[in-house]
């Protein structure tokens, strides 16, 4: 993580504070870009006894377990997995939104991606157009059902 002075530390231990907050203990890095100065070390004294997190500036530059941090581009963006979810190079939309043949991957491992913003949009169309489906699918059958119930009472023989 990068503090808001430019000190570079790992986070050694992560607490529950409450719902909202954990209280992160640091170990400085070495390899800080930019000289000292005296706000560096107050951060650096507050960063080994431990402070709470989220906090504004403090930024994380990598994590164990997912990749490099990716700038925004807006087209064909990479999209966050949930819990490190990856899926198969070759899953396709209806593979990923019907649970087929598809296998999850672990992160980062070989022939493993995550989605970009234009697969990711196309899994949500995918499922929300079996969500109206099936909604209209119930619509339709009250509706026969209404229709039968009332021809039934019109000709009750």
């Amino acid at each position: 993580m990068t503090s808001p002075n430019g000190v570079w530390f790992s986070v050694v231990s992560c607490d529950y504070h409450d719902d909202y907050k954990y209280e992160l203990k640091g170990r400085i890095l070495d390899d800080s870009p930019i000289e000292t100065t005296e706000e560096m070390l107050s951060e650096s004294t507050q960063i080994i006894d431990g402070f709470l997190w989220p906090e504004i500036s403090l930024e994380f530059e990598s994590m164990s377990g997912f990749g490099k941090k990716v700038p925004v581009i807006y087209h064909k963006q990479q999209v966050p997995s949930p819990r490190l979810a990856h899926v198969e190079e070759n899953a396709s939309v209806s593979d990923i939104v019907l649970d087929g043949e598809m296998k999850m991957k672990k992160p980062m491992a070989d022939e493993s991606k995550i989605l970009d913003s234009e697969k990711y949009l196309d899994c949500h169309r995918m499922a929300r157009q079996l969500i109206n489906y099936c909604s209209d699918g119930f619509y339709l059958k009250k509706r026969k059902c209404e229709s039968d119930d009332k021809s039934l009472s019109e000709n009750p023989h």
